[in-house]
């Protein structure tokens, strides 16, 4: 590696036109030489003055800040360019010197991290900081990753590489997205309390299919619900019972003979619940590091992630409310484009979205963060007028689409056994 570091600067002090080409992809600390990351941040600060950085400059310029001596000399400075024959792919130097910088931190950050534990620093944080260190180090990486558009072009146009979208099980919603849920994209549910947002994901986590028509595979972080009500819920969904009646059977309240046909049912329900592959994180608060470890974990298990929901993560320390869904509605957008997945996140509304007055909601409505609109792919507002209590129509609208049109439809939300249907709900049974 120290003969490539050398050929590559000596190849710039005899052509010192090439910088141009290259030194947008290696950095100073990219280099392990000590007297290389001198010359290099010379070159580097030469070229910013407009001046090509050939062997006299340089020379020149490590004179004048006194590093010259430092490294060895003027004869120190020439001997690299005896290894200049050997750069004949400068291109492919330069991306050698750079993941080889890149390893090397993160190799650093690791056995920093080690030792952290070692001497007793909180484990949990100290991951989380490890993580975060490591993104920010491949995220460099992702710079120089540019893809020619005939590349892209034929990706598009192979059909062996045909979008694996994520369908919701709800054609209507599907159709209005070009087929359902794209990799790689952040879909907001937002809604005032208790109108639907949480069961309209609870509907799609036990019903969305991938594109070869197997059921998905889903992470269901879950914020607000213990895992217990989630699996009531989805029993409502799943076998289209009762709630309160699921409630009963298994708090065993109530020991009445004439619930020995639920009894049955429920066993149905859980049957199928227990089915899925559903993955399911239950715990009361996280905080953004601990959701990126959370979707790295299990990214390569999933084909969906769904989070309920966003406001609330735990803000670090000397965070506010702002800051904290800010970072969340950021980490969304940045796991979803990392690991190519769909994330679904669900919102609540501020004040303003709770009126009762008709006013349907907007995206002026998101509580506490016009980040979440900027960050998020698609945007779906929920509304229904507190009529009937055993079915009502619940409208969604599509106030985002990145990729498409606004639009508004209708579906069917049974309170009483949370199941979402298109169309009219089905009786549930007694």
């Amino acid at each position: 590696m120290r003969n490539i570091e050398a050929a590559t600067i000596g190849a710039i002090l005899i052509n010192p036109k090439s910088f141009a080409n290259i030194q947008g992809i290696v950095r100073v600390d990219d280099f392990h030489s000590e007297l290389n990351r001198t010359v290099w941040r010379a070159i580097q600060e030469i070229s910013a003055q407009g001046i090509l950085p050939d062997l006299l400059t340089v020379a020149e310029h490590l004179r004048k800040s006194g590093q010259l001596d430092a490294i060895g000399g003027a004869v120190a400075l020439s001997a690299l360019t005896e290894f200049a024959e050997y750069s004949g792919n400068l291109d492919q130097y330069a991306e050698s010197i750079a993941k080889a910088g890149r390893e090397r931190e993160m190799r650093e950050a690791i056995l920093d991290a080690s030792d952290s534990v070692k001497e007793g620093e909180n484990a949990e944080e100290v991951s989380g900081q490890l993580i975060s260190e490591l993104e920010a180090i491949g995220r460099l990486d992702n710079i120089t990753q540019a893809k020619p558009i005939k590349e892209i072009v034929k990706d598009c146009m192979n059909p062996e590489k045909s979008m694996d979208y994520v369908k919701t099980g709800y054609q209507q919603l599907d159709n209005a997205h070009g087929g359902g849920l794209e990799p790689g994209t952040v879909t907001i549910i937002g809604a005032a309390p208790s109108i639907g947002k949480s069961q309209l994901a609870i509907n799609i986590s036990a019903q969305a299919t991938r594109a070869d028509g197997q059921q998905a595979r889903i992470l269901y972080i879950s914020l607000e619900m213990s895992d217990a009500m989630l699996f009531e819920r989805l029993c409502g969904a799943c076998g289209n019972m009762l709630l309160a009646t699921v409630r009963v059977i298994r708090n065993q309240t109530a020991k009445d003979y004439t619930l020995e046909s639920s009894v049955d049912k429920l066993l149905e329900s859980a049957e199928r619940v227990y089915s899925l592959p559903l993955l399911v994180y239950d715990k009361r608060t996280i905080n953004c590091d601990e959701f990126r470890r959370i979707v790295a974990r299990y990214h390569s298990q999933v084909d969906l992630v769904i989070l309920d929901y966003l406001q609330l993560m735990r803000g670090e320390k000397n965070q506010s409310r702002l800051e904290t869904v800010e970072a969340g509605s950021k980490a969304c957008k940045e796991l979803a484009k990392r690991y190519r997945l769909p994330i679904i996140a669900i919102a609540s509304l501020n004040r303003e979205g709770y009126k009762e007055d008709g006013t349907r909601p907007n995206l002026a409505h998101l509580k506490q963060c016009g980040d979440i609109e900027y960050d998020s792919d698609n945007v779906w507002m929920l509304y229904r007028e507190k009529k009937d209590a055993r079915k009502e129509d619940l409208e969604l609208y599509i106030r985002k689409q990145r990729q498409g049109a606004i639009d508004n439809m209708n579906f069917a939300y049974n309170l009483e056994t949370g199941r979402i249907t298109e169309g009219l709900p089905e009786i549930p049974d007694e």
